[in-house]
C-alpha cells in the first residue's frame, strides 16, 4: 500500500506544477492517503506536516521530494533510488507548457 501510494504521488505530480495546482487529481487522494498509511513513520508525518503547511503557499520541487525521500524509506525502497532530477522536473502535458509560455 505504501509503495502504491508513493507511486501514484510520483506519478501525478505534475498536477503541483504552477497552471495546475489546485485542480482535482490523484495526487490530492495519494497525498491525503499518506497520513494514514504512514501514520506510524515519524519522519513521514513531520515531513507530510512540513508540505502541508507549504502546499498552501507557493512551494518549491525539493520539498515534494523531501516527502517522497521519507516515504520511499518508510516503504522500504532506497531513498537515494530516487532520482532528484526526475522528481523536481515531472512530465506536464504539452498543452499545459504551451498556456504557461509568455
Amino acid at each position: 500500500m505504501r509503495r502504491d501510494i508513493l507511486r501514484r504521488l510520483a506519478g501525478h505530480r505534475y498536477l503541483l506544477t504552477p497552471g495546475f495546482a489546485g485542480q482535482d487529481g490523484e495526487v490530492w487522494v495519494a497525498l491525503n492517503e499518506v497520513a494514514v498509511a504512514f501514520v506510524d513513520d515519524e519522519l513521514v508525518m513531520k515531513a507530510l506536516s512540513k508540505f502541508q503547511c507549504k502546499v498552501e503557499r507557493r512551494f518549491c520541487a525539493n520539498d515534494l521530494f523531501q516527502l517522497m525521500s521519507a516515504m520511499a524509506e518508510a516503504a522500504e525502497l532506497p531513498s537515494e533510488s530516487l532520482d532528484t532530477a526526475q522528481i523536481e522536473n515531472p512530465f506536464v502535458p504539452r498543452a499545459q507548457q504551451k498556456s504557461e509560455s509568455p
